[in-house]
C-alpha cells in the first residue's frame, strides 16, 4: 500500500486470508524493514503526489531495477 505521505510503502504479509504482519519496505530493494507495524491509516487519495522527493525516489528505484536487470542479463539469467 502506497501512502502519499509516508516515506515507505507498507506490505501486508498474509497467512492464508488473514493479515499476519504489516511492514514498511523501501521501493528500491523491496525488502521488508525489521519492525512490524501494529496498524496503519492512510488518507483517502486517488493519485500519487509527485513531489521532488517522490520523483527522486522513483528515479533511484528505476536505476536500481535497471542495474539489477542488466546484471542478470550479463550472468545469463532470465528475469522472473
Amino acid at each position: 500500500m502506497f501512502s502519499p505521505i509516508a516515506e515507505h510503502p507498507v506490505r501486508g504479509e498474509f497467512f492464508g486470508d488473514e493479515i499476519e504482519q504489516l511492514r514498511y519496505f523501501p521501493v528500491a530493494d523491496q525488502r521488508s524493514l525489521p519492525e512490524a507495524l501494529p496498524s496503519v491509516q492512510f488518507p483517502a487519495s486517488r493519485e500519487v503526489l509527485l513531489s521532488e522527493d517522490v520523483r527522486q525516489r522513483a528515479g533511484d528505484a528505476a536505476r536500481v531495477s535497471e542495474h539489477r536487470a542488466d546484471a542478470r542479463t550479463n550472468r545469463g539469467e532470465h528475469s522472473r
